[in-house]
């Protein structure tokens, strides 16, 4: 019986649909290789999970750009593929495209078609991220599993075990521990091998920097350790390690300079034991990791107490949120001509159940990290908007409402949104709210804070640029901002008026307001000498201690009545 090839044709399409469908929807990765031109021509769904690339992007990749191995030992492994119809690698290390490393098992077998042979490949997760602590790959060499199969350090398990080693022969000894800013970067601008020969080139100088038994490894990514179990000026072999490994890398016929953060620990004055040295060394590193550049950081005590500290703080806040342990309190800002209250500011406080009151500069940047400040600004703005038309509420004269904006709020689209809100709940006028932000935030994104700002200004909101004179405003910007006013920072504040240098600052601040139509607030007034010397120089508005500390709503109601300001109409 002869088949139609119609019938043929059907079928093969058939076999083909189905075929992909069951590619398409298996549960490992699975991915399809030009022995020729070691391009990735296929690859499923789970594995660009895996990976992290886009479908488009994985074809634009090459079978080098995935495995972390020597070129040759890649092409050794695809040519034992396809001569024994199969190939199983127990731990294969793939780099993800944001590059970190994952350790997969690899199941291979060649397909062979008329007019082309392709490597099928089906990959499966081991046990997630690569840790140096565990086994490496399976295309490392044998005897080779404590070393890093692409600088050949040792991997961090087997430096730790050296170190502890170390500390039993020894009283003296620094661990070094070493981190490349922003090397995401350079595998994006300049691609994956490249950075590898980047990385392989910082190992070498690393390696040649100190001699004598100084022991090395590759913690992560782009991250190394050094142990000098010697008793030398530590900071005198920092430097000299960091001199070795950012000078200049020649890469695609230019130069490139490496920016790299080093946390220094000692033993035994910084700890112990190998986890504590560890703990410890991080802890520097991030330290040094704060100051833009090339920077050395050794453990301080102090930054080790704080950081414990923000760790707590840290666990305990979404709890403290739960239970409502953030309050408000309002500082009263006055007219400094007439001695008139005209504004409060909301400040926000954390008070434990415990008793315990915890200041805003400690548990803001907290939030930030955390994602939460938008949520809590909006509810401090909803919070200070619905006291502000209680005050009104109840017969007293109309004042302002001065609520903070956080750099992360300012900077995301729900601004516009939460003021909206607060209004809307309280029924506040919007001419008595003020929004402060700092220069800062104000000088991120010159062109979308005057977008944002005009937005607030047309719906009748003012806003402060707060902390004045600490950042780097330029005046060109400065005059096209839609502002209402500057708020002092109080360093200015502090030393007046006996410090020649602030008096200047100053006056030339309250001058330049002048001609740019703004009112000025000058905060962290504590004596009458320094609210004299405001008045005198034509300052418009003054808060601080010598005024009022900032108090709970319900204690500052005399304050209208001491200034006779309470309204006519109860």
């Amino acid at each position: 019986m002869t088949i139609p090839k119609r019938h043929m044709i059907r079928s093969l399409t058939m076999i083909e649909d189905f075929t992909m469908t069951i590619l398409m929807n298996m549960t490992d990765g699975v991915y399809l290789v030009d022995p020729e031109s070691k391009r990735l021509v296929f690859g499923n769904p789970v594995l660009l999970t895996m990976l992290g690339y886009g479908k488009d992007e994985l074809k634009e990749l090459t079978i080098y750009d995935l495995i972390v191995s020597d070129k040759d030992r890649i092409d050794s492994y695809l040519q034992r593929a396809f001569k024994k119809c199969r190939l199983h690698i127990r731990e294969g290390v793939f780099r993800h495209k944001i590059g970190t490393l994952k350790k997969l098992e690899i199941h291979a077998t060649p397909c062979w078609g008329h007019d082309q042979s392709l490597l099928f490949v089906l990959v499966r997760e081991v046990t997630g991220n690569v840790d140096a602590s565990s086994t490496p790959s399976s295309f490392q060499k044998a005897g080779e599993y404590d070393r890093d199969p692409l600088t050949g350090l040792m991997t961090r398990w087997a430096f730790q075990q050296k170190i502890q080693e170390s500390l039993g022969t020894t009283t003296q000894g620094t661990l070094f521990w070493l981190d490349i800013s922003h090397f995401v970067d350079i595998n994006k601008d300049h691609g994956f091998l490249m950075g590898d020969s980047i990385l392989k080139m910082f190992a070498e100088r690393l390696q040649h920097s100190l001699q004598g038994d100084a022991i090395m490894a590759r913690i992560a990514d782009d991250e190394f350790a050094l142990w000098s179990p010697y008793d030398r000026d530590a900071l005198m072999v920092a430097h000299t390690i960091l001199h070795a490994v950012t000078r200049p890398y020649l890469v695609d016929d230019d130069f490139l300079r490496l920016t790299v953060s080093m946390g220094v620990v000692r033993y035994p004055e910084d700890g112990v034991h190998v986890d504590a040295l560890f703990s410890h060394a991080l802890e520097a590193l991030c330290q040094a990791k704060e100051v833009v550049g090339n920077t050395i950081c050794s453990f301080d005590a102090q930054y080790h107490q704080d950081n414990l500290l923000r760790v707590s703080l840290k666990s305990q806040i979404p709890k403290a949120l739960e239970n409502q342990e953030f309050r408000l309190v309002y500082q009263p800002q006055i007219d400094i001509q007439t001695k008139t209250l005209i504004g409060m500011e909301a400040l926000a406080r954390w008070e434990m159940q415990r008793g315990t009151m915890v200041p805003p500069g400690q548990f803001i940047p907290i939030m930030e990290q955390m994602g939460l400040i938008g949520a809590f600004g909006t509810w401090v703005m909803k919070t200070a908007c619905v006291q502000n038309k209680t005050w009104q509420n109840a017969g007293l004269r109309a004042i302002k409402m001065a609520v903070n904006v956080s750099a992360q709020q300012f900077s995301d689209n729900q601004l516009m949104a939460a003021v909206e809100e607060a209004l809307a709940v309280s029924g506040l006028d919007p001419q008595w709210i003020e929004l402060e932000i700092t220069e800062g935030t104000a000088m991120q994104d010159i062109e979308r804070t005057r977008a944002v700002l005009r937005d607030l200004k047309n719906v009748g909101i003012n806003v402060v640029l707060d902390d004045f004179g600490t950042g780097f405003s330029s005046l060109a910007y400065l005059k096209n901002l839609p502002l209402d006013g500057l708020k002092i920072d109080l360093s200015f504040i502090q030393q007046l008026p006996h410090s020649a240098t602030d008096r200047a600052i100053v006056i030339a601040i309250l001058k330049m307001a002048k001609v740019l139509n703004l009112y000025v607030i000058a905060e962290g007034v504590e004596t009458a000498a320094q609210l004299d010397f405001l008045q005198d120089e034509g300052c418009d508005m003054a808060q601080g201690y010598f005024i009022s500390p900032p108090k709970p709503a319900r204690d500052l109601e005399p304050l209208w009545d001491e200034m006779g300001q309470r309204s006519q109409v109860q």
